[in-house]
């Protein structure tokens, strides 16, 4: 209720620019995508069916559905007991080996979210420093091994940073409240921008007028689409049974 209304109101808002580029550019075809192709994202199956993403980053998205799911489950085990705690840490990360990596599953990339829930245990107190370096020493290292250097420096960085500026930013909170809109929609937005300054001889005007469109269409996708779903869904109650 939170995430999806907004998300598949986009497909539909992407599918409606491209036909317009259509017809008013002439760019490609209008024919965006077709009903299956449709269905399999709104539904975040489209690798498991060999069907392509409309936007190549919804596939984030569907990791993250995944994760949400999961997480339900475990929620108890994950929260409350140490030992249940890191032998689904360590059974999430093998399921990860056994399924072909091209279906870009919650499994191939439950290292960095393992990072994440440590980070949230410590910051509620549920363990000890010495318990989350330990298990952040053996993630980074993991990544190293698995993933790639890179993503283990930025994850040691987005750790840093989440521990150490203790002082709320405006600019920060800004993006914050509106970053699923701002995920959502730069790709369009951005690549508009792009298309229509390729002429510009100074490229970073290019880029600042298309970061500065796309912060602002996210407020006001964030304003008028996100935000009633967000109140919505705050307004569900679930209940155990």
């Amino acid at each position: 209720i939170r995430l999806h209304p907004p998300f598949v109101l986009f497909v539909m808002l992407l599918f409606g620019w491209n036909m317009v580029l259509h017809y008013w550019k002439g760019w490609g075809s209008w024919w965006l995508f077709d009903v299956r192709t449709f269905l399999m994202n709104i539904t975040y199956t489209a690798p498991f069916f060999k069907t392509k993403w409309i936007l190549k980053i919804f596939w984030t998205l569907a990791v993250e559905f995944q994760f949400y799911i999961l997480t339900g489950l475990l929620y108890e085990y994950l929260m409350n007991d140490r030992r249940w705690r890191y032998a689904l840490f360590l059974a999430i990360l093998s399921i990860g080996f056994l399924i072909p990596v091209s279906y870009e599953t919650v499994f191939h990339h439950y290292i960095f979210f393992l990072i994440g829930f440590q980070s949230f245990l410590k910051h509620v107190g549920k363990i000890t420093w010495t318990e989350f370096f330990i298990s952040l020493c053996a993630s980074l290292v993991f990544i190293v091994e698995v993933k790639i250097v890179a993503a283990a420096a930025v994850s040691l960085v987005t750790v840093a940073v989440i521990f150490l500026l203790q002082k709320p930013l405006y600019i920060g909170n800004l993006l914050g409240k509106i970053s699923y809109s701002l995920y959502l929609t730069h790709g369009m937005v951005g690549g508009a921008i792009a298309v229509f300054t390729l002429h510009w001889h100074e490229p970073w005007w290019s880029f600042v007028v298309g970061l500065s469109a796309s912060i602002i269409f996210a407020a006001m996708y964030y304003r008028w689409i996100e935000k009633p779903f967000m109140a919505f869904s705050k307004n569900r109650s679930y209940r155990k049974r």
